[in-house]
C-alpha cells in the first residue's frame, strides 16, 4: 500500500480537484478545500492520481491541464 499526499500552494489558493483511477476505473473524484490531501492506494494494480488546483479568482493551474502520476502497487507480498 502507498499513501500519496497532494499539496497545493498559491497565495490565493481556493481548492484542489483530485481524480483517482484504479485499473482505469474512476474510484474517487473530489474537491478538497484545504491545501493538502492524502490518497490511499490500498489494492494491487495501476493507480492514476490526477490533480489541479483552483485559485480564488477561478484560475485553474497549468492552464487547466491535469497533473497526473501513475503508481503500480503489488500487495501479494512477492
Amino acid at each position: 500500500a502507498k499513501t500519496v499526499t497532494i499539496t497545493g500552494s498559491d497565495t490565493n489558493f481556493s481548492y484542489l480537484r483530485i481524480v483517482v483511477l484504479h485499473n482505469d476505473v474512476e474510484v474517487s473524484r473530489q474537491s478538497v478545500y484545504s491545501t493538502s490531501s492524502s490518497v490511499y492506494l490500498n489494492e494491487s494494480g495501476t493507480w492514476k492520481v490526477s490533480v489541479r488546483s483552483v485559485d480564488m479568482a477561478g484560475n485553474i493551474s497549468n492552464d487547466g491541464t491535469w497533473t497526473q502520476r501513475t503508481y503500480t502497487i503489488n500487495m501479494s507480498g512477492d
